[in-house]
């Protein structure tokens, strides 16, 4: 199959998806509601000619929108569990700082930036780390302003006593 026809098979079907959802209620209620309320409407005579098919039709509509729903909250739950993962992965990065490179960051935070020189290896793994970035091209020559990754930012912030041993 090639590109284009694949592309229009998924066209395809993501219209069907969005369209089971409109098929579902007016299908269910024929299929259904009760005779009576059906004669009223003048729905009858269509649930005795076309009953079975309008039931196949709720039927396929009900299971696409299941599993729509279902696909949606599998997703939901494997980004969260991606997104717990990789949080995992920074605290244990977190705990393997050295004092310095500890020291870099206290003071990143404390003062909402710093000034700190490009060739320093400290200030390279923590870039690299994604745990300080530069925001701009640079100040002086070879010293850079950096800032924190909102994700560090927002670790710092709800764990205080992570510095505890720079406060004084």
């Amino acid at each position: 199959m090639n590109k284009s026809k694949l592309a229009e098979a998924i066209s395809i079907l993501n219209t069907i998806k969005s369209f089971a959802k409109y098929l579902l209620i007016p299908t269910g209620a024929i299929t259904f509601m009760p005779d009576i309320w059906l004669n009223k409407m003048k729905l009858f005579d269509l649930k005795n000619l076309l009953g079975s098919y309008i039931a196949g039709v709720f039927l396929l509509s009900l299971s696409i929108v299941f599993i729509d729903l279902l696909l949606k909250i599998v997703t939901g739950l494997s980004l969260k569990a991606k997104a717990k993962n990789i949080m995992k992965n920074h605290e244990e990065s977190l705990n393997l700082l050295s004092h310095n490179e500890k020291n870099i960051i206290f003071e990143i935070y404390k003062n909402d930036n710093a000034s700190l020189p490009l060739n320093n290896a400290s200030v390279f793994k923590l870039e690299r780390l994604g745990m300080i970035a530069r925001p701009n091209v640079g100040e002086r020559w070879l010293n850079f302003s950096y800032t924190l990754q909102p994700w560090l930012l927002e670790y710092l912030n709800k764990n205080p006593d992570y510095f505890r041993e720079f406060q004084r």
